[in-house]
């Protein structure tokens, strides 16, 4: 009891049932975000070698206090020790746990939840959840990954779940380039599974997962043998094919042999010079126009430092921001496609526009237009993947643009790039705000960049 005392049963019984509702709003909330984070390509992906057995063996501990609540017991039936995965291991767990869960919840009492890890043909690995509950409806096995989906019976109702977990842990799983499924038989139960590459350490050579027919190819240069093989891993989960070359002199090979979307390059070299390396390729016929994505511990100060024009998609530091590399991917392949990422640049002051048009140059291709009439037709007859936009325009203001550039369709990442701040009302219906006196050039070019990843992972979510 309280300072107040014991409370009388009907209080408590009150308050308990007010505890235990806000907890299901606090999981409702956290899962609409992770839905939100999902669908808007912001789930951020903290990827790495991870050895599956003891990522499994560490969430079955997190869950046995919850299975003692329903009096099921949670047993590893079986593993592969030493066996690695990569994956971001906050997520993975948050998908086994959600499996695990469900599984308790669906148990008889009295019973167990067998876990188990084995091997699949083409280099997977497969964790297995299995419970021995009344099974999932026929009815209802095909919107089982659905958003909000639970089967509609008293007995599902009182699990208390928001309908959420199995859409956020497939949308996870797949992010990682995995599949996740389940077996089931009404009176018998249920096995939820989930297959992942094995990643093996210490080799040059990945095992190769299965890619679709023709799929986009792309060359990784890079002399780190466990480095080229984490980049490889990442893009075959992406669904691309992957060659990888150890020397320079291995990337001209290959170059003069195949034909690839992209290409991925480490600028620090024993005996070669990775910028150099860049110069060659743009002075070459056949590939000079093949898209580069810089991955280099030095590629901010790379970045930061150049002078010549050397035409990159994007600088990439190590450790390596798997989302924001497959984001720049996403945009070489549209450059590959229908050509550069194209931006509106609405501004009257001349020489304004030419320094950001020499700033953006080997990133974009930038357009100008000087006047609000002039800024609604081309919105009306091209389509533009970034908008810079001024306020003080010589027929009116700038914001009087927004409404039609809200009704761009895919939606149209505005900077309003200005010389005063602007009011909340202003500044909620764009992407960034920046002021023309306040931030500087190299903060202009990192948000175009950032903006235009955040576009192309969107872009990709929706394929």
């Amino acid at each position: 009891g309280g300072v107040a005392g014991e409370l009388p049963p009907r209080a408590a019984a009150m308050i308990d049932i007010a505890l235990k509702n806000s907890e299901r709003l606090v999981r409702l909330i956290n899962d609409i975000l992770d839905i939100e984070k999902i669908e808007s390509g912001k789930m951020v992906f903290k990827m790495q070698p991870v050895i599956l057995d003891e990522l499994v063996s560490q969430t079955i501990e997190a869950n046995r206090g919850f299975g003692q609540q329903y009096d099921v017991q949670i047993e590893l039936t079986a593993t592969l020790p030493g066996v690695q995965v990569y994956v971001d291991p906050d997520r993975m767990t948050q998908v086994i746990t959600n499996l695990i869960s469900n599984a308790v919840k669906f148990s008889p009492p009295g019973y167990k939840v067998e876990v188990a890890i084995g091997r699949e043909p083409q280099g997977r690995v497969r964790i297995t959840v299995t419970d021995h509950g009344p099974g999932i409806p026929p009815e209802f096995r095909d919107r089982i990954f659905q958003k909000f989906a639970q089967a509609d019976s008293s007995n599902t109702r009182q699990q208390g779940g928001t309908g959420l977990g199995l859409s956020i842990s497939r949308a996870i799983v797949e992010r990682h380039g995995g599949q996740i499924g389940f077996v089931t038989a009404t009176g018998v139960g249920t096995t939820f599974y989930v297959d992942l590459a094995e990643y093996r350490p210490n080799t040059t050579n990945v095992l190769p997962l299965p890619t679709r027919p023709r799929a986009p190819r792309i060359l990784i240069c890079e002399d780190d043998p466990d480095i080229g093989a984490l980049l490889s891993l990442m893009l075959q989960q992406a669904g691309y094919a992957t060659d990888v070359a150890h020397s320079l002199d291995e990337a001209r090979d290959l170059l003069a042999q195949h034909d690839y979307q992209a290409m991925t390059l480490d600028l620090i070299w024993p005996n070669d010079d990775g910028r150099a390396f860049i110069q060659e390729i743009r002075a070459n016929e056949k590939v000079r126009d093949l898209p580069i994505i810089v991955v280099s511990a030095r590629a901010g100060e790379a970045q930061i430092t150049s002078e010549e024009q050397l035409d990159v998609i994007d600088w990439l530091p190590k450790p390596i921001d798997q989302q924001r590399l497959l984001a720049a991917l996403q945009r070489a392949a549209r450059r590959k496609n229908t050509g550069r990422p194209q931006i509106l640049h609405v501004e009257d002051d001349n020489d304004v526009f030419t320094v950001i048009s020499m700033l953006l140059a080997d990133i974009a291709d930038v357009q100008q237009v000087a006047t609000l009439a002039d800024a609604q037709r081309l919105l009306q007859a091209q389509l533009f993947d970034l908008i810079i936009l001024d306020q003080n325009l010589p027929d009116g203001s700038g914001i009087e643009l927004l409404p039609l550039i809200e009704q761009q369709q895919p939606p149209l990442r505005v900077i309003l790039f200005s010389v005063r701040d602007f009011e909340p009302d202003i500044t909620g219906r764009v992407a960034v705000t920046l002021v023309k006196s306040r931030n500087s050039n190299t903060e202009l070019r990192n948000t175009v960049v950032r903006l235009l990843n955040q576009a192309a992972v969107l872009s990709s979510s929706n394929m």
